[in-house]
């Protein structure tokens, strides 16, 4: 899965969210919820897909060949 597509369902997942913490909050306690709790919930969803679309860290050498060279 290409970063694109990773990043268009982090973006989706955190419009779904806003959307249930705002409407489907005052639609069941008659209340929304306020900004702070939307923004944290943004931000986690962010940095979750920051880690997901991360790249491998990559080793030039293997410890063994470190070994070796010793």
């Amino acid at each position: 899965m290409s970063k694109l597509q990773k990043w268009l369902i982090i973006i989706g997942c955190i419009i779904l969210a806003i959307l249930i913490m705002t409407y489907g909050c005052e639609l069941v306690f008659d209340y929304g919820l306020g900004p702070l709790p939307v923004l944290i919930v943004v931000f986690v969803l962010y940095g979750i897909g920051r880690v997901w679309t991360r790249s491998p860290s990559v080793q030039t050498e293997s410890p063994a060949a470190e070994d070796e060279a010793k």
